[in-house]
């Protein structure tokens, strides 16, 4: 007799790339200011089910824009000294899943500020 459901067949790691956290702030640049720089590193984690290609890409510069989004409105933070990501790919059976962590020291700044996209994307790009 049996009492438990059959066992799911679980994510399998097929993929994974990471940046660690990089600075992406000196003090050279003129035209900016840092008025407050979060006390810790915050971290974000993001999922995306995917079918068919995957866009690895996209799915860290997303990540990085839901990371602005909930950092803003949690401390009113707009800018990241320190960026970093990994994104692990998975798979069962025939289903996709990306995870992207978006790792990020958060500070508030003053003036002119670039819209920046998260460092070293062409790690990506080699298979």
């Amino acid at each position: 007799m049996r009492f438990r459901p059959a066992p799911l067949p679980q994510w399998e790691v097929i993929d994974l790339k990471e940046v660690a956290p990089t600075p992406m702030y000196y003090d050279d640049d003129d035209d900016l200011q840092i008025s407050r720089v979060a006390p810790h590193e915050v971290m974000g984690t993001y999922t995306f089910d995917v079918s068919g290609h995957l866009p690895l890409g996209d799915a860290v510069k997303h990540s990085r824009a839901k990371f602005m989004e909930e950092i803003s409105k949690q401390g009113g933070y707009n800018f990241l000294v320190l960026e970093g990501w990994s994104i692990t790919v998975m798979r069962k059976k025939n289903a996709r899943r990306l995870q992207v962590r978006y790792y990020a020291h958060p500070a508030i700044a003053l003036g002119g500020q670039q819209t920046r996209t998260p460092p070293f994307l062409a790690l990506l790009d080699n298979p």
